[in-house]
């Protein structure tokens, strides 16, 4: 049973997540998270009906696509929040927290994540009502869909605080050239340069990821067959992943409760 006292500290974590959804209302934030899965998934869709590509194939395309792009969109979107606190009052209400100063930013970040879930979810769900519409011979379910979008969200939810981190140590610069070259890492993992490595590298794990869940729903037989190599670094990936993120969110959270404002860049 949930006690009264948790049940009251999540009523707290609800309404500080919807005053943080109030103040992205009519920003840049919002509309990124809404207009990039809208053109993205428009863009594939035409070029798969222009091009006369297999279904299976551009979903690929554009499951590698989204991998690249996300660390950039996520640095500025990351940018963007930080300067917002920045404006509003030099942090103020983020750093002159008494007590547990770290639970008052990670709120920020937890509104960043679920406008990243939705967005992640949208990206796919748009794509397939497209091939739908076509009446193409070949389609994943929606469940198939989702699980896309959930495993683009997980796999990037740590990229995230590494963003945010970097835009306020050492301001928007640091955090967008951060994204870029993660975006380039990411595009050469692609490349046979990625083989065997791409489970160290927080931005090579998305689009790898979501390639093999995509071959293992449409390919199954040749997945099965797959060597013994390709399915130990899918599981060395997983757990770097995990174990990345969750450490880089406590190193983060404790950065964030033992420095003050003189340590932030204005």
């Amino acid at each position: 049973m949930v006690s009264e006292e948790d049940g009251s500290r999540m009523g707290k974590i609800k309404k500080l997540v919807g005053s943080e959804f109030l103040k992205l209302k009519g920003t840049w934030i919002f509309w990124i998270h809404l207009g990039v899965p809208v053109a993205g998934a428009g863009l594939f869709l035409l070029y798969g009906v222009a091009a006369k590509r297999e279904w299976q194939s551009v979903l690929e395309f554009y499951a590698e696509t989204l991998a690249i792009v996300y660390p950039s969109v996520s640095a500025i979107i990351c940018m963007q929040s930080v300067m917002q606190e920045l404006k509003a009052g030099n942090f103020q209400n983020l750093l002159c927290v008494s007590t547990l100063r770290w639970s008052a930013v990670l709120r920020k970040i937890l509104t960043l994540w679920i406008l990243g879930l939705a967005a992640s979810l949208l990206a796919f769900l748009l794509f397939g009502m497209g091939v739908w519409g076509t009446k193409a011979a070949w389609n994943l379910s929606v469940k198939e869909y989702l699980i896309c979008g959930l495993i683009l969200w997980i796999t990037q939810a740590g990229i995230y605080l590494l963003h945010f981190f970097l835009a306020m140590r050492f301001g928007s610069g640091a955090c967008l050239a951060a994204g870029v070259t993660q975006s380039l890492i990411a595009a050469l993992l692609f490349t046979g340069l990625g083989d065997g490595l791409w489970m160290w590298f927080p931005c090579g794990w998305s689009g790898h990821l979501l390639l093999y869940y995509v071959k293992w729903k449409t390919e199954s037989e040749v997945f099965k067959m797959a060597g013994e190599m390709l399915k130990e670094q899918i599981r060395t990936g997983v757990l770097s992943m995990v174990g990345m993120t969750i450490t880089g969110l406590i190193l983060w959270c404790i950065w964030i409760q033992h420095h003050d404002r003189k340590s932030i860049s204005q």
